[in-house]
């Protein structure tokens, strides 16, 4: 239903990029993590087990955040740095699809936790919805807006996931919002993106130091701001 195989290697190829953000700031975490919480579960004290949920949730959001924001920024650098000019016009549609990888490093943790539970007729109930949901939206949107109609349909299943994630989940996970530091996150990561905004490199070194740069001015900033705590430390 593309118009194009070209477009379809457009949107493989952003879409490609963004899952390997995903993976490199989530899926690394979550599994260091993840049996912590289980071995707490397992040892029936539920305070731990949640503390360690909640600590997969913060570090992946702590993590994609601040690499899909830079990503945002330097779309065109990033594009041009890994694929020369080949992708540059698949550059637009990075704003439709920014929502996937951070939804899903959200839901992540009330899917744990859900798995916890042993509630995976629940988690494979989110699934296929989602599946129906991105297949019926694919069938409305790309005939009219191709691989922009491709992107929005993944981020809108992304989120009704991650929304049903947490609906499903809330009975048996707490948010320490105080733990999270969300609004410190957030600043640090916007602090990031005003330092690497205006830089606008055009030569392969200029495009790395940028990106290095924005990595040591937001680790400075969760510094600063004292975005962990103690337990973390």
């Amino acid at each position: 239903i593309f118009h194009s195989p070209v477009e379809v290697g457009n949107y493989s190829y952003i879409y490609s990029l963004l899952n390997f953000v995903l993976v490199l700031c989530t899926y690394s975490v979550s599994k260091a993590l993840y049996p912590y919480a289980v071995e707490s579960y397992n040892n029936k004290d539920g305070k731990k087990s949640n503390f360690f949920i909640n600590s997969v949730l913060k570090y992946n959001i702590m993590l994609t955040l601040p690499a899909l924001a830079g990503f945002f920024i330097l779309r065109r650098e990033i594009v041009t740095l890994l694929s020369g000019t080949n992708y540059l016009v698949a550059v637009p549609i990075v704003p439709f699809l920014l929502l996937f990888p951070l939804m899903e490093g959200v839901f992540i943790s009330f899917k744990y936790m859900l798995l916890l539970k042993k509630k995976t007729k629940v988690i494979g109930k989110v699934y296929i919805i989602g599946m129906i949901m991105n297949l019926v939206l694919n069938f409305i949107l790309i005939p009219k807006y191709s691989y922009y109609g491709a992107a929005i349909a993944t981020s809108i299943t992304y989120l009704m996931m991650a929304i049903m994630f947490v609906i499903e989940a809330k009975n048996y996970f707490k948010i320490d919002w105080v733990y999270l530091r969300l609004i410190r996150i957030i600043l640090s990561t916007a602090i990031m993106g005003v330092a690497i905004y205006f830089i606008q490199p055009q030569e392969v070194f200029g495009k790395i130091v940028t990106i290095s740069l924005g990595v040591l001015v937001y680790a400075f900033s969760l510094f600063i701001s004292k975005s962990f705590v103690k337990e973390e430390i």
